[in-house]
């Protein structure tokens, strides 16, 4: 950041990100994680940004995106099944996981209660993992620690969602020399979302982050970019301003 990437999603220009792609997972994830708060449903990606043109690359295909297809195997089906969020990102470790028995994308409406969520699946890896963290609007609100040799481990946990949210499953360990380009071992489901009635998801935090961000954006973008006339500067910002509604629209819906 600053990055177009908040008003692609903010327009409906872009279906997700890339999570995990040679970057500091730990330093990504507030900024995808913020976009989640804001109630946009964009699942995971990943993609290796590697160049086999220079003598310098990084290794094809170190960080990926499964998806789960139903039926079929077509790229029609995968398409379909990776913009409703069936996937998970990892540079290693396999997450097979669900949530109330329903895949990473679901949407669950329910009514102002607490909702009980059951995640439950294994996680497989080829590399040692320390911990599997379950994530809920952001924040790690439970963590299964094994042994640093574990390589294989059920989940069965319960939680209470008491609102809006979303939740997912993540793992990050220490690196390993059998996991390319990256410093740390990681992996992270995609989420599932719980819409409760009344009970709206607190995107203040994020909505303001974001504006931020695309004041910054167009600063950065009048400090250095190049136009072919003024028409085009504005044309860029008059879009990159309409994103930004959309985020201020947030904080107005809060009060």
């Amino acid at each position: 950041l600053p990055s177009e990437f908040p008003v692609d999603i903010a327009l409906g220009l872009a279906d997700t990100i890339d999570v995990m792609s040679q970057v500091d997972e730990r330093r990504s994830l507030p900024q995808w994680y913020a976009l989640l708060n804001c109630g946009f449903r964009c699942p995971a990606s990943a993609g290796t940004d590697s160049f086999l043109n220079i003598p310098y690359h990084l290794v094809p295909g170190a960080g990926r995106v499964y998806v789960k297809v139903d039926g079929e195997f077509t790229y029609e089906n995968w398409i379909a099944a990776f913009k409703a969020g069936r996937t998970f990102v990892t540079n290693g470790p396999l997450l097979r996981f669900t949530f109330n028995g329903a895949d990473p994308g679901e949407v669950f409406t329910v009514d102002p209660e607490p909702l009980p969520m059951t995640v439950a699946g294994t996680i497989d890896s080829i590399v040692p993992i320390s911990s599997v963290e379950i994530v809920v609007n952001g924040e790690v609100v439970r963590t299964i620690s094994v042994d640093r040799e574990t390589r294989s481990l059920p989940v069965n946990e319960v939680l209470e969602i008491n609102g809006s949210a979303w939740v997912a499953v993540r793992t990050i360990a220490e690196g390993h020399r059998w996991v390319t380009n990256d410093r740390d071992v990681f992996a992270h489901t995609s989420p599932v979302y719980v819409e409760m009635e009344g009970r709206p998801m607190d995107s203040d935090v994020a909505a303001r982050f974001y504006i931020e961000q695309i004041d910054a954006l167009i600063a950065k973008m009048d400090a250095k970019g190049v136009f072919k006339d003024r028409a085009q500067r504005d044309e860029i910002v008059q879009r990159f301003r309409k994103g930004q509604k959309i985020y201020e629209n947030m904080l107005l819906a809060e009060k």
